[in-house]
């Protein structure tokens, strides 16, 4: 399986973390595929929401696409995977994890799409959005925006561990 990991604007999670067995990753950090890489954080969120660096970063990820990839964004990485799809990429799913911009989306996408919250992300969609727009949704009841980034612990494992169930995979 190939999946399209694209990270936060703090280029997180790193690769590998719940990825196991035969999985060709292509890891995309957002600040490279925004033509950002000197940029992080605040500074990279910015540039890509008010300087043209997710339109950049959109067309980044476009180019990876394909029938038989899995897109995996982490808040303005699944943002990117989003409005990609919206514009023709092609994938065998998407899942977005904390991208809490795509409560601006309006385009229900034609692929299967999941969605992971932390409940104390005072941004996430509302719910007739998360009810109408993926194909599935899940809220993390206590858990904060980056909840995805603490590789150790409960809820990274959860996570991963939902993730390959929504998608129908054993890695």
């Amino acid at each position: 399986m190939r999946i399209i990991l694209v990270s936060d604007i703090h280029d997180q999670p790193e690769p590998g973390g719940g990825l196991g067995g035969d999985v060709d990753v292509a890891f995309v950090r957002m600040s490279e595929a925004a033509d950002a890489a000197h940029l992080r954080g605040e500074a990279l969120h910015r540039h890509l929401f008010s300087n043209g660096g997710m339109e950049k970063a959109v067309a980044h990820v476009a180019a990876l696409g394909g029938d038989e990839a899995v897109g995996i964004g982490f808040s303005a990485g699944g943002t990117a995977l989003w409005r990609a799809a919206a514009g023709g990429m092609r994938m065998r799913a998407l899942v977005c994890v904390s991208s809490t911009r795509l409560r601006l989306e309006t385009i229900r996408l034609s692929m299967p799409v999941h969605t992971f919250w932390g409940g104390r992300d005072a941004q996430i969609p509302d719910e007739t959005w998360r009810r109408t727009m993926p194909t599935s949704s899940h809220v993390y009841e206590g858990l904060e925006h980056g909840f995805y980034q603490k590789r150790e612990g409960d809820a990274a494992g959860r996570l991963w561990t939902a993730i390959r169930r929504a998608l129908g995979v054993d890695w």
